[in-house]
């Protein structure tokens, strides 16, 4: 007597369709008995699966994007039938061992970008000496910027000349030298948006396309590097250096990302600014 698939199954090209599954890729899974069809018409061989079986195929899918395993994927799914503290233990544990894994390509990659790029290995670089200096705060005069990664050389260039120009129009005294400030995490986002700021002594309403935003006094944390090497990755020393200083000295970090003062001559200061309620022993004072 042949048996008869009941109401509530469902053929393999819809589930197919709902679940993102190829057909190719639900077969292979049914031989590695991680999701075996329901009931297959034994007349042509065609498979069918339970409503509830989406569920499982989607968790599949997702521990397939993680990078898990057949056999930890299977492991899963017995884990499951036991209890979700017991599956999630599981993934929970993958998901670990993949950071480690993926900082120590991190490293790797870093080692790498050096190699190729300079003579020098990075630990040769990573060592740099950290500054702590007063700013007194201000006006700043500012102009937003966004681009991506290749063309942040050129567009900060630009911004440096419109900046240099507006303060000349408007009787604007600078009482620094202009320097970028990130929005976005520098070469590592694929679109970065950043100000080109140019602290000046007075506030003034500002050219259109510009603002002026009021720098409150702080104390910041900065350190040198060559102007040749203030490209990504060859940075990364430097700012190495800055946010263990700040972590060690258990000082209070204003904003996500440093500073970066790009002169025309002479090297490159990457800072980082920061609040201290009160001087510690130790620190190397510097008036701005």
């Amino acid at each position: 007597m042949t048996l008869r698939r009941g109401p509530a199954l469902i053929p393999i090209g819809t589930f197919s369709s709902v679940t993102h599954l190829t057909q190719k890729t639900l077969r292979f899974y049914a031989e590695q008995g991680i999701l075996s069809p329901a009931w297959v018409d034994p007349e042509n061989g065609y498979r069918y699966y339970r409503t509830d079986q989406i569920t499982q195929a989607r968790r599949i899918q997702m521990l397939r994007e993680i990078g898990m395993s057949l056999s930890e994927i299977d492991s899963v799914n017995n884990a499951c039938r036991e209890s979700a503290e017991a599956a999630s233990h599981l993934v929970h544990r993958h998901f670990i061992s993949r950071q480690a894994q993926f900082q120590s390509e991190c490293e790797t990659y870093r080692t790498l970008m050096f190699g190729l790029l300079d003579d020098k290995a990075p630990d040769a670089q990573r060592a740099r000496e950290v500054f702590v200096r007063e700013a007194s705060g201000g006006p700043v005069l500012a102009i937003h910027a966004e681009c991506e990664n290749h063309a942040m050389r050129k567009t900060i260039t630009h911004a440096h000349h419109q900046l240099s120009e507006a303060a000349k129009t408007i009787g604007a005294v600078m009482r620094g030298p202009i320097f970028v400030r990130h929005m976005t995490k520098p070469f590592l986002d694929p679109r970065q948006r950043f100000q080109v700021c140019l602290p000046i002594e007075v506030a003034c309403a500002p050219p259109e396309g510009m603002r002026v935003w009021h720098d409150r006094p702080h104390r910041e944390a900065w350190s040198t590097i060559d102007a040749k090497d203030a490209e990504y990755p060859r940075f990364i020393p430097v700012i190495e250096s800055l946010v263990d200083w700040l972590v060690s000295h258990n000082r209070i970090f204003l904003g996500f990302s440093t500073r970066v003062v790009l002169g025309k001559a002479g090297p490159a200061e990457f800072i980082w600014p920061f609040m201290d309620p009160e001087d510690e022993e130790g620190d190397q004072i510097e008036r701005a």
